[in-house]
């Protein structure tokens, strides 16, 4: 797996984001965490999952299993929350500190994501791109109450940065990737796309054809990354910019 990524602070006075990725043993992890409730409480706790993500990818990539990529998930998650809870009862004027987080762990060619938030993953398979996590936002569930109806412009900017579930010190919990397999599996040439909503997908153009050319001409991961957040950053995005890419060989 050939893995890159970038963050960058875009339009915005800081930068909430953080990424992390990594690779050891056949095994491989990629994070975004997109952070909330104010900057300073944004950026602390996006860092304090990011951190999580690499004390336990460390613990077990020197001894992987990959039937137990899953609880991995679980277990950032879950020690991500309780270290929130700890900073909030310290610190109450981060109570309202919370983060988006879409990962993805695997080994050799199997992997599984996790999401909670509006940050997302994406596979891009034969030049098509496919989303594999779910949003937790106001207009992802504004889409599946009205399948058939066309969303307006407005709507998209009333709802689209409004989300329904984040790390915080709360009860919600994170999506786990494949629901109905243990895990997805790679194929050679796969590439696997994570971003903040920084980076929004649908603006990008982000088309069969452009992914056609980017394997055409010999791109790598840091080439794809550094295209893709310049072009964000030209078509006008207001908010931090981070995305992580892997390609697989």
């Amino acid at each position: 797996m050939e893995l890159f990524g970038k963050s960058i602070k875009g339009r915005r006075d800081s930068n909430q984001d953080k990424i992390y990725f990594d690779k050891n043993n056949d095994c491989f992890i990629m994070a975004v965490a997109d952070g909330i409730g104010g900057n300073f409480g944004g950026e602390i706790a996006s860092k304090i999952v990011i951190t999580q993500c690499k004390k336990i990818f460390h613990q077990v990539s020197d001894h992987p299993n990959v039937y137990n990529i899953k609880n991995l998930v679980r277990q950032i998650y879950d020690f991500s929350q309780k270290v929130f809870c700890k900073v909030s009862k310290r610190k109450p004027v981060l109570k309202n500190m919370g983060t988006t987080l879409t990962i993805v762990i695997g080994y050799k060619n199997q992997f599984i994501v996790g999401n909670i938030g509006d940050s997302k993953t994406f596979l891009i398979r034969n030049n098509e791109l496919e989303q594999l996590s779910r949003d937790h936002s106001y207009l992802q569930e504004y889409k599946e109450k009205f399948p058939d109806e066309e969303i307006l412009e407005i709507v998209k900017k009333q709802l689209g940065s409004v989300i329904t579930k984040s790390v915080t010190c709360g009860e919600d919990q994170i999506d786990i990737f494949p629901t109905k397999s243990h895990f997805f599996k790679l194929l050679e040439g796969d590439l696997i796309l994570l971003c903040s909503d920084g980076l929004i997908i649908d603006e990008l153009g982000l088309d069969s054809d452009f992914f056609s050319e980017m394997k055409q001409t010999g791109k790598n991961s840091k080439e794809i990354v550094n295209i893709l957040i310049s072009r964000a950053y030209d078509l006008g995005s207001k908010d931090n910019i981070s995305t992580i890419i892997g390609i697989y060989k």
